[in-house]
């Protein structure tokens, strides 16, 4: 069950992006309809769903990403936590300001 739960973080983080990039497109164009319709994002959903699949499921590769990251040292494994922390961090501020932008706009 775990692994579904890193997928969904994981493609969730992804719409993050996506719908930022949304809403800068709409600030820099003047536009309220978004880039991508309704049905679109289904789609977009749908294929990152797909790559998530092939990249980690897809024979149990999650299991060989697993065994790497169990081989760090303490200190690199640290840094690492940092790094992702991090990288989550930005995503969820840019999304944030995006929405922020938008509604200033």
């Amino acid at each position: 069950m775990s692994d579904f739960k890193t997928s969904l973080v994981l493609i969730t983080l992804e719409i993050f992006i996506i719908f930022s990039f949304s809403n800068y497109y709409n600030i820099l164009f003047h536009s309220d309809s978004g880039i991508f319709p309704n049905s679109i994002w289904m789609i977009i959903i749908l294929i990152l769903t797909i790559i998530d699949y092939f990249i980690f499921h897809s024979k149990k590769q999650w299991k060989n990403i697993i065994n790497k990251f169990d081989k760090l040292t303490e200190n690199e494994n640290n840094r690492g936590n940092w790094i992702v922390f991090g990288i989550i961090a930005l995503v969820l501020i840019n999304f944030t300001f995006s929405f922020y932008l938008y509604y200033q706009s």
